[in-house]
């Protein structure tokens, strides 16, 4: 009995959006929009929260280590202490002999014979710090400065400070612009179900004559509002990823490098956010509004 209903209300549905076309391609359209244009600053705020992320994670504490420090026994040593800060992260070392042959490397084949007098050893071993918590810095590069054999802790206290404080503001900023067009479009999508349900009402006045219950009438508005909703988060979806995939290639960044110092998330990485708020927002709102639209029509 379920099952022949559903098959029905699917069909009555279908019926019905094909013999209504102009008015379902119409709410289709405008549900596409609204969800395209909420996907948008999806996007945009997911993408900001990963940027900030990214740079947080690039704001690393640089260890000098001191010149005449070269053993191997004292360099795991120091190595160990900072690895016992409960805020450490990451550590990574890096020989002053393998900087400056980097460094030579990277310049010109013509200048490379200005160092070929010059002593690796003037640059200094350094330990590069990843940390959990970047509001921790400050006091990390403290702790790691009383270290024995170090000579210079580089924090960049005052730009992970700042980075921290406008990643958090735009990622504020940016939840409230979602919420906000979330609003809008539920505002707007339904408005378009009502008016569809609106052209329909003497058809819902004619079954209520023949004696047709509330329910069997409501089933297929319902259904198509879902078949409406579920159709404009499939349109939406594809014409987002087309949109964001062209968007990055354009820009350079349609894969990411190792190098980048800031690159965006891949779409396939958001699919499943911006599907399940496609589906949520389209499917809920088609089917809600249908019903809520037609409760005045049923009463006759």
């Amino acid at each position: 009995m379920l099952v022949r209903n559903l098959k029905r209300m699917l069909a009555d549905a279908v019926r019905s959006i094909v013999r209504n076309g102009f008015m379902s391609v119409a709410s289709i359209l405008v549900s596409v929009a609204c969800l395209f244009v909420f996907g948008v600053f999806m996007l945009l705020t997911i993408n900001i929260n990963y940027m900030g992320e990214q740079a947080a994670n690039q704001c690393q504490i640089q260890v000098f280590v001191d010149e005449s420090i070269k053993d191997e026994q004292t360099i795991n040593s120091i190595r160990d202490q900072i690895k016992k800060n409960q805020y450490v992260k990451e550590l990574t070392y890096q020989s002053g002999d393998d900087l400056f042959n980097e460094y030579v490397a990277s310049i010109p084949k013509e200048q490379q014979g200005y160092f070929s007098g010059v002593p690796s050893s003037i640059i200094s071993d350094i330990f590069k710090v990843t940390l959990t918590d970047i509001s921790q810095t400050k006091s990390v590069a403290d702790y790691i400065s009383k270290i024995d054999g170090i000579k210079t802790v580089k924090s960049y206290d005052k730009l992970t400070t700042n980075v921290q404080r406008i990643t958090k503001t735009v990622r504020n900023i940016s939840i409230w612009i979602v919420i906000i067009f979330a609003f809008i479009s539920i505002f707007i999508i339904s408005n378009t179900i009502k008016l569809t349900v609106h052209n329909r009402r003497k058809e819902i006045n004619i079954m209520k004559y023949v004696g047709a219950t509330d329910s069997f009438i409501r089933g297929p508005f319902v259904t198509e509002g879902v078949l409406v909703g579920f159709i404009a988060a499939v349109i939406a979806f594809f014409l987002t990823q087309y949109g964001y995939d062209s968007l990055l290639k354009f820009i350079g960044q349609g894969t990411v490098s190792g190098n980048a110092v800031i690159s965006f998330k891949s779409f396939a990485d958001m699919a499943l956010i911006i599907a399940g708020g496609y589906l949520i927002i389209g499917i809920g709102l088609g089917a809600v509004g249908s019903a809520v639209s037609m409760r005045k029509y049923l009463k006759v």
